[in-house]
């Protein structure tokens, strides 16, 4: 699918990828790399839950928004300002159904929560741009998923009505 998108439209996709550091980003360099207008950019980098409610720390925090929230502000308003954005280009962030459900590590559920007003203020404020959500359960084989105990991942089906997301459907 990325490589349908990516043959057809200049977009730039986030997620396993090593060219921007979430948590130290070099904007400089980004902005460097791209040489004409950005059609799409698909933000689905993302930290995985870790951490349980009691055991959580501030950092867990920091770090978990700074993925999650401020990096790709700063990537949106840095694009914006450089005029690097085409007329309806489209920004597509992947958040979570732990925004309703609520997610073992609260640092999770809080960025992904907040990520709702992110695109709120940009559709706000940047005017041509259509910003949306895509709002998944946990996808079977992803990093996370791959990450998790089997009884994690037997709560988890539980809690979303017994099923795991795929792949294709995304």
């Amino acid at each position: 699918l990325l490589k349908k998108i990516r043959n057809k439209y200049n977009c730039i996709c986030f997620g396993g990828s090593k060219d921007l550091d979430f948590t130290n980003p070099d904007l400089g360099q980004l902005s460097k790399k791209i040489n004409q207008k950005i059609d799409g950019i698909l933000f689905l980098q993302g930290k995985s839950p870790k951490i349980g409610f009691q055991d959580i720390e501030k950092e867990n925090f920091v770090q978990m928004f700074s993925v999650d929230i401020i990096t790709p502000f700063l990537i949106v308003r840095e694009l914006s300002r450089l005029e690097m954005l085409s007329k309806d280009a489209s920004l597509v962030f992947l958040s979570s159904v732990a925004v309703k459900k609520g997610s073992y590590d609260p640092s999770y559920a809080c960025s992904k929560s907040s990520m709702e007003g992110l695109v709120r203020v940009i559709r706000r404020n940047i005017s041509d741009v259509r910003a949306n959500i895509i709002t998944l359960g946990l996808v079977e084989k992803s990093p996370v998923h791959v990450g998790m105990t089997e009884d994690f991942v037997e709560l988890h089906r539980k809690r979303m009505g017994g099923k795991l997301v795929q792949v294709e459907d995304v």
